[in-house]
């Protein structure tokens, strides 16, 4: 029984602790289409529970929260 209320107990600390890794992901796509060049790049970012992605196509940016 002890054991049994010791794991409930980490487990609650465990799941009501906040998030804190920051973590960074770039993507760089480059492609020729019919004599088309076509440059993408995609960079998404995530700190704590919060995500970011900044998309860029062909000189237009997007951001998406």
């Amino acid at each position: 029984m002890r054991h049994a209320t010791i794991a409930i107990l980490v487990l609650l600390v465990c799941a009501a602790s906040p998030a804190s890794a920051d973590l960074g992901m770039t993507m760089t796509l480059s492609m020729n289409a019919g004599g088309m060049a076509v440059n993408a790049t995609m960079e998404t970012r995530v700190k704590a529970l919060k995500m970011r992605s900044d998309i860029k196509v062909m000189q237009q940016d997007i951001s998406i929260f």
